[in-house]
């Protein structure tokens, strides 16, 4: 091999190694934002259901309207005004 060859070469390993980065990095990005909007319409299917009577459980609490809880909208939080939760650690209960 000569010089232009192996200059080339190392080039070509440059070049592929920064792409690899690149796409590494856009992936993560990717994921991350994936992450967010689940997590985002998770508390939002949340939101709803406790809004429209649906029962919730929080920790080990059964969280509803019927119950006496109350969703605070601007903390994002349900309250019988002694526990309060916030809404992303409930999940909607199972029947």
């Amino acid at each position: 091999m000569n010089k232009s060859e192996t200059d080339c070469q190392k080039q070509k390993n440059q070049f592929f190694s920064s792409l690899t980065k690149i796409i590494i990095v856009c992936i993560i990005i990717l994921v991350t934002i994936s992450l967010q909007y689940q997590t985002k319409e998770n508390k939002n299917r949340l939101i709803e259901t406790f809004k429209n009577s649906g029962d919730l459980v929080c920790n080990t609490k059964d969280v509803s309207l019927k119950n006496g809880y109350i969703f605070n909208e601007k903390e994002k939080t349900v309250s019988d005004g002694i526990n309060i939760f916030r809404i992303e650690n409930c999940r909607v209960k199972d029947l």
